[in-house]
């Protein structure tokens, strides 16, 4: 199976997407966050913004170097804000939090023509807190193994 980070990316967004009307789900990406490394008020909350943490591959089945073991960790950055209470905007990112664990936990991603096997979800923890919203990061990881080209 031959898939790469921009394809499991496209589909995880697809996948809360679907699951999470009303919600803005993209990419991270340098223009949602300021000059000081906060997530911007440009977001249009509630959001789930994702971004790849970290790739492993581990050795794979052949001899030719070019199938590994591979070990995607992703943070799924979620964020809700209410101009009314903190206690309500508290609420409504705990709730989103819990709606978009519960979008992905087990879900396999369509990669092409392959299912990778379920999405894992291993963590969440409190990301930022500001006049920008209540965020939380929820980590999660996909595992599989990856083809690359012969040589």
């Amino acid at each position: 199976m031959k898939f790469t980070p921009d394809q499991v990316e496209a589909a995880l967004i697809k996948l809360q997407a679907d699951a999470l009307p009303g919600v803005t789900v993209d990419a991270l990406s340098s223009s949602d966050v300021d000059a000081d490394g906060n997530l911007s008020p440009t977001v249009r909350l509630p959001a789930s913004l994702a971004f790849m943490s970290q790739w492993n591959l581990g050795d794979g089945d052949d001899n030719q170097k070019v199938r590994y073991a591979s070990t995607m960790a992703w943070d799924l950055l979620v964020g809700a804000q209410n101009l009314r209470t903190s206690a309500q905007e508290r609420q409504s990112a705990s709730k989103l939090v819990g709606d978009v664990a519960n979008a992905v936990a087990g879900a396999r991603l369509a990669v092409g023509e392959a299912l990778l096997p379920p999405i894992a979800v291993m963590s969440v923890q409190p990301y930022q807190f500001s006049a920008n919203g209540t965020w939380y990061s929820i980590s999660i990881v996909i595992e599989g193994f990856v083809q690359f080209d012969d040589k």
